[in-house]
């Protein structure tokens, strides 16, 4: 490790914090990593995640770019058998689209998809990226040994299906941390600070010549950010029945919204909702 790198202190332990913390670490850095409550707590975003990758709502040019390192790291754990990879599960996943007119009442027939492809389905092949119609969807399924709910035949002309990871990121947020710990890097789950020059004043006692801020929905208290606001996330867990492998996901109507959507999403040992 360089002996020159700096010390910086990372605020907030989700999932970016974890990972800042633990890159930081490995290039050499002394590495202090803060937050008000431990990575169990529902507080925290990250364990509230659904787990699920695909890009949502995100204006940025550069989202594809992201979507795709990120999906290319998820892959690689899970193919080289990383001890994060044991974290994450491949798995098939359901977007229904579209709503038919009044006078389209049997949706079952169709074969024909017209809804508009993301961009990010050709990101990756591993994605295996397929717009279908309805009577696509349910032979596809049928064939892959997937359910296709009764109550959304009837209502969805189109659906986008592909291969996703799936991280439980609970399980991957405590593996995370025992990595960093193991590393040096020093964790404390039960320091507030309310304010940036607390922050400050905290990293200057530490000898921490930066600071990153992770906080990722506390920046809203922290930085007094008030454009920060929660999206989606989990509100009921589930156990999880051996045989229930595909996310199930709804946007549009009648049964979903962009801003009130329904997904069900199997992870680890539960069915998130």
């Amino acid at each position: 490790m360089s002996t020159h790198a700096p010390s910086v202190l990372v605020v907030g332990n989700g999932i970016i914090g974890m990972t800042v913390a633990r890159v930081l670490r490995n290039c050499g850095s002394s590495v202090h990593l803060h937050s008000s409550f431990p990575i169990s707590s529902p507080k925290g975003a990250s364990q509230g995640a659904g787990g699920l990758w695909m890009p949502f709502h995100c204006e940025d040019g550069n989202t594809d770019r992201w979507a795709r390192t990120t999906l290319l790291k998820y892959l690689t754990m899970i193919e080289d058998e990383e001890p994060l990879g044991k974290h994450i599960e491949l798995m098939q996943a359901t977007i229904y689209k579209n709503l038919p007119s009044p006078t389209q009442n049997d949706t079952s027939s169709y074969t024909n998809p017209t809804s508009t492809v993301p961009t990010w389905a050709t990101l990756n092949p591993e994605l295996n990226f397929q717009s279908l119609g309805m009577s696509q969807l349910i032979w596809q399924s049928s064939a892959l040994g997937l359910h296709v709910p009764e109550g959304l035949r009837g209502c969805y002309t189109d659906a986008w299906m592909f291969k996703t990871p799936i991280v439980d990121t609970l399980e991957y947020l405590k593996e995370m941390e025992e990595m960093c710990v193991d590393n040096g890097v020093e964790v404390n789950d039960n320091i507030t600070y309310p304010t940036p020059s607390s922050v400050i004043s905290a990293a200057s006692s530490l000898g921490c010549g930066y600071v990153v801020n992770c906080t990722g929905l506390g920046s809203s208290t922290l930085l007094s950010d008030h454009s920060v606001v929660p999206a989606r996330g989990v509100l009921h867990y589930y156990t999880r029945p051996p045989s229930f492998k595909t996310c199930i996901i709804v946007d549009d109507g009648p049964e979903g919204t962009e801003s009130h959507p329904k997904y069900v999403i199997p992870r680890g040992d539960v069915v998130a909702v």
